[in-house]
């Protein structure tokens, strides 16, 4: 999930990554977003300032989308060529999926260019998942619409619930879906607003509007599977023998690094629910415990942790809201030295000039 300022000194802190091949890619689509993720002004932004821009930002779901491409390719560049941090494993949440094929080199480099131009051109996130929604309009059997914000026919909502209680008040809401469980009591539902709120307000609990309105995670949409797999169709390395584990919620198991099966898990995760506890506990069971969060916000490491309370376990974070760069860096290196994962400290210490000896 991107952030207004995310990783915004990662190349002053660590200029060896402006060249790398990923990196070149990345100039593009964060050229069309900088002056939205890196905001400009001749006085200093207030909090409220920087609130409004994260919503428009996450209302955008192109703009959401490249920025958090750009956000972990950037984050995963600096740990694994500036710090030497190999990963066993790696899963992404939602739109994620891509973003860790491109930030883990799944990808050939020139897929990022590839991406972002196929996301620019497709009607998906202009009038079928997002505007005007037509693909939901389409399976409720309303007519299409060719402009409108959406705003009156789908919403999502965060519920502070127990996912069984939730899946059960439902029922009886054909327009009302589950899309995400992020844990045991927290999910996400999504559909007509009115049915929502009136889905919230049979449970009793909390729950609020979602700073997104687009469709994702539900059979609403199931019309756009085979536009998605064939976005998240690409040219892959050749080098991909013993390449960490790639975990979708397609299976909840690792990805098979064939192109065409990447893309079919990428759309069916989009496609279908998330079931995150799931997924977090598949990997601890497969030897998983100490988690990097590449992404803004800190978020899914909550998730996660909350996920596996009571297990031994250990999450750092990086581009945490409100913390600077450098800062989340090196506390999260700490954190790592600390459960002695392998890694270089060096880029940490520059080069100083030492004088020459002098005979006494």
């Amino acid at each position: 999930m991107a952030a207004i300022w995310a990783g915004a000194r990662s190349f002053r802190l660590f200029p060896e990554i402006f060249n790398l091949p990923l990196l070149e890619q990345l100039r593009e689509p964060l050229g069309r977003i900088d002056r939205m993720f890196y905001p400009r002004s001749l006085t200093g932004l207030s909090k409220r300032d920087l609130e409004a821009l994260d919503l428009q930002l996450m209302a955008d779901p192109i703009m959401m989308f490249e920025s958090e491409i750009g956000c972990s390719g950037i984050t995963t560049a600096v740990l694994e060529d500036c710090f030497k941090i190999q990963p066993h494993m790696a899963f992404g949440y939602s739109l994620g999926e891509t973003s860790m094929m491109l930030a883990q080199r799944v990808f050939e480099d020139k897929s990022m260019g590839q991406v972002s131009a196929q996301v620019l051109q497709s009607p998906l996130f202009h009038e079928r998942l997002a505007g005007a929604k037509n693909a939901v309009r389409d399976y409720w059997g309303m007519p299409q619409v060719a402009e409108d914000n959406g705003q009156d026919l789908w919403s999502n909502f965060v519920v502070v619930a127990a996912a069984e209680k939730v899946r059960a008040a439902i029922v009886p809401f054909d327009r009302v879906y589950l899309t995400q469980i992020n844990t045991a009591n927290e999910v996400v539902i999504a559909g007509d607003p009115g049915l929502c709120q009136q889905v919230i307000d049979a449970l009793g609990c909390q729950g609020f509007r979602a700073p997104f309105n687009y469709v994702m995670h539900c059979q609403a949409m199931a019309s756009e599977h085979a536009e998605l797999a064939q976005m998240n169709t690409m040219p892959l390395k050749s080098n991909l023998a013993g390449h960490a584990k790639l975990y979708s919620t397609a299976t909840y198991e690792p990805m098979d690094l064939e192109s065409q099966r990447i893309g079919e898990a990428i759309a069916t995760n989009l496609c279908n629910p998330i079931d995150l506890p799931r997924l977090v506990n598949q990997v601890y069971n497969d030897g998983a415990r100490i988690f990097v969060e590449v992404g803004a916000g800190s978020t899914c490491g909550r998730w996660i942790s909350t996920n596996l309370a009571g297990k031994p376990h250990m999450v750092a974070s990086l581009n945490r809201r409100g913390t600077d760069d450098q800062v989340s860096v090196v506390q999260a290196l700490a954190k790592l030295v600390s459960h002695r994962v392998p890694l270089d400290l060096m880029p940490l210490y520059g080069d100083v000039d030492a004088p020459e000896p002098k005979r006494v």
